[in-house]
Formats: structure tokens, sequence, C-alpha cells
């Protein structure tokens, strides 16, 4: 697992090594690949508006 300073020196802040769940923080649109799509296919947003989802207990 990379740490977020890792990912941003690299340039891979939307690209993971394995398939992880993106969303989209405007809408809740979620899709699992290695890279979140370049604008949202719901609200047309940009990537830039797409996490990483985290699974809270």
């Amino acid at each position: 697992m990379y740490s977020l300073l890792d990912l941003i020196k690299k340039g891979r802040i939307f690209q993971r090594d394995q398939a992880v769940t993106w969303k989209c923080r405007l809408c809740g649109y979620v899709k699992a690949d290695t890279s979140p799509p370049f604008s949202c296919p719901i609200c047309e947003c940009s990537r830039i508006f797409f996490e990483v989802r985290v699974q809270e207990f």
C-alpha cells in the first residue's frame, strides 16, 4: 500500500495496481476498476470528484 504522498509524487493518484471501488462524491456512482472514469456517466463531473471508497465499520 502506498501513502498519499507516494501516489502524488509518482503521478498515480487516479491509478491503482489492483481494482478498487471508486465513488463519485457528487452523485454516489460507484465503479470497480484500476482507475476512475474521466467523467462520471451519471452527473458528468470530472474524475477529480472520485475517491477510493472505503468500508466503514
